[in-house]
């Protein structure tokens, strides 16, 4: 519970350099740096918040409050459900961001976190985190091997240079795990996933017959300067 600015420094890294990254190569405009701010301070201000009450809460030389706290740390114990959502509180997993206003398509996925999903595409394995490591957007999409990549990258132009390709022959199964959906049908996914380079859900892409077009619509969204 102590550690949670450790794990909120390496978020504040990951947030900043992407930003920082995309406007050093001039893809994006200084509005960049602007979410930065909107999404990490109320993160900040939180764990400062949370972190002062449980520290308070332990400290406490009051024994009608330390039997109250340790008859709630027993119940949360004993409940693998609330123990897991308060590990991911305290891990910073749980963190969200609020999508953009002007964003069209994907706000229900939009700004939350994914997780690092293992693919096999016939006797490859893939990893999304790595594909995350060349600092550009990454579009999940639903595929198989026979599904050629690189024809797809062509077909995006100059995109190429802000999106990576990431072909999942399982993409619904792991997707709705991922996203923290138990029970997400077939249906909600019939669309393309763009993750950011800090791993969290940019949007859904719901124009397949034009990606170009729906990729620098959600790009611009997020402040990229997507011209050719």
């Amino acid at each position: 519970m102590g550690g949670q600015g450790l794990n909120t420094g390496i978020q504040d890294a990951f947030n900043l350099a992407w930003r920082l990254a995309f406007l050093a190569k001039s893809q994006g405009s200084s509005a960049l740096l602007r979410d930065y701010e909107h999404e990490r301070r109320p993160v900040a201000k939180r764990v400062l918040k949370i972190t002062n009450r449980m520290h308070n809460m332990f400290v406490t030389k009051n024994r009608a409050r330390a039997f109250i706290r340790d008859f709630i740390i027993r119940k949360v114990q004993a409940r693998k459900a609330v123990s897991n959502k308060l590990i991911a509180q305290l891990s910073g997993y749980a963190i969200a961001y609020h999508p953009p206003k002007n964003l069209s398509n994907g706000t229900k996925y939009a700004g939350k976190r994914i997780g690092n999903i293992n693919f096999r595409t016939g006797p490859r394995a893939q990893n999304l985190y790595n594909a995350l490591r060349e600092g550009k957007f990454v579009l999940v999409m639903p595929g198989t091997e026979a599904l050629d990549k690189t024809d797809i990258e062509k077909s995006l132009g100059h995109l190429s240079n802000w999106v990576n390709i990431f072909i999942a022959g399982d993409f619904y199964e792991k997707l709705s795990h991922y996203t923290g959906l138990q029970k997400a049908s077939t249906a909600e996914f019939n669309n393309y996933l763009l993750v950011r380079p800090d791993a969290y859900i940019a949007g859904m892409v719901t124009n397949q017959s034009d990606l170009k077009q729906s990729l620098e619509t959600m790009l611009t969204q997020y402040n990229m300067e997507v011209r050719a």
